[in-house]
């Protein structure tokens, strides 16, 4: 593979199209679609793994390089699908960057493809609403699950279409299973689509601006030890295992102090009211204290509560049987100065939020249209299970082919 070849004969019917907005991004995407396709793939793809393009099955993702004549071009995930007789779909998922999307055109061109029209949303429902998150993903992997979606979700949903048109009780149980599980799993995908909301919120002095600062792998928030120093709440969106995360920090509670610091707490606690995840962050060095605070804030909020004991790297005084009803399901030690235990935070944040593990490896449905259209399927599919399949794959998907 990856020859590097400067030039070919232009091969009929074969396109080159960018898929994602000419800006800086987190992704590119580069579309080949026709019979030459795998040819020009064969030509200037390197994978990690050397193995022939047609062999690339249609809903896995595979990373490799592009070459341009014996230079290494970019890092790539590509992802093969077969688009009727003798015609494939290659979608080449590079860095983002106007410059190297360009450079892959022009090396697709110059191997037999011609340059088409940027959108084709309108001749496919489902994959244009893929395309226009895509377009819009705050993370590399948020680009990389999302183009993995443009293959996953309308391979299941022909898979259910079939198991419906199935006379078996069995099989159109599975597909209801399936269906619902693909439904259930929106929340999430908004998740990793729109981001996930964190606030860090705890007594004064917990060290919750150092955490945030951690967490951001910049400063954010101004940390000292002077009690009351956040006035208000502050946030910043970061990345967090690849996961696009918007973290606000909010101001220290205590029974004391000025009637402008209680207007900032109220407003930090309503921030946390609206949090996917809440972090409670106290002092573990020390004895408890304010411990009126707690019971009042954290029943709204124990479902996403994450109690965090900061500063370990002083020792820890405070065990989880010193804690407070609501505050002891889930407890991770960290130690914000130096860095200790905040990986293990993280994975709790994600797995808080399904982002963890196996949260994302299946296809999902992305959007209100698909969640309400799917679940039209769901209600009529007593009725009339193959009939009912059959419309809802046209109306989500379009003009995808079969496979």
């Amino acid at each position: 593979m990856a020859g590097g070849a400067t030039s070919a004969t232009t091969v009929t019917g074969t396109t080159v199209r960018v898929l994602t907005p000419m800006l800086p991004g987190a992704v590119g995407v580069v579309r080949l679609c026709g019979p030459g396709a795998l040819s020009i793939l064969d030509r200037a793809f390197e994978p990690v793994r050397r193995r022939d393009p047609a062999t690339l099955q249609p809903n896995r993702l595979c990373f490799g390089r592009l070459v341009d004549a014996g230079e290494p071009l970019d890092d790539v995930v590509v992802a093969v699908t077969p688009d009727g007789a003798s015609r494939w779909t290659v979608d080449i998922n590079a860095h983002g960057g106007t410059r190297i999307v360009q450079r892959i055109v022009l090396l697709c061109e110059r191997l037999g493809a011609v340059a088409a029209e940027a959108s084709e949303s309108a001749n496919n429902t489902m994959i244009g609403e893929i395309d226009a998150l895509l377009a819009r993903a705050k993370t590399r992997q948020a680009a990389l699950w999302l183009a993995r979606q443009r293959t996953l979700l309308p391979a299941a949903l022909h898979r259910i279409a079939d198991g419906f048109a199935q006379a078996d009780r069995e099989t159109l149980a599975r597909s209801v299973v399936t269906l619902e599980a693909m439904l259930a799993g929106y929340p999430t995908a908004r998740r990793m689509i729109d981001g996930v909301r964190v606030a860090l919120v705890g007594p004064v002095n917990a060290g919750k601006s150092t955490l945030t600062n951690r967490l951001a792998g910049r400063e954010t928030s101004i940390a000292t030890d002077r009690p009351g120093t956040t006035r208000d709440w502050v946030t910043g969106e970061v990345s967090l295992g690849g996961v696009p995360v918007e973290l606000t920090d909010t101001a220290g509670l205590r029974l004391a102090g000025a009637s402008l610091e209680h207007r900032a707490m109220e407003r930090g606690q309503a921030r946390a009211a609206t949090a996917d995840v809440v972090l409670w962050v106290i002092d573990g060095s020390r004895p408890l204290v304010e411990t009126e605070l707690w019971p009042a804030f954290t029943e709204p909020v124990n479902d996403r509560l994450i109690t965090v004991l900061n500063q370990s790297d002083r020792g820890m005084r405070v065990e989880p049987d010193d804690l407070p009803a609501g505050l002891t399901e889930r407890i991770v030690a960290v130690s914000a100065l130096t860095g200790a235990g905040v990986d293990r935070l993280v994975d709790l944040i994600l797995d808080r939020c399904g982002l963890c593990g196996e949260g994302l490896e299946g296809p999902v449905l992305l959007t209100p249209r698909q969640q309400a259209i799917a679940s039209d399927l769901l209600a009529r599919v007593r009725d009339a299970p193959a009939e009912a399949a059959e419309q809802v794959i046209e109306a989500l998907i379009g003009g995808v082919a079969r496979r």
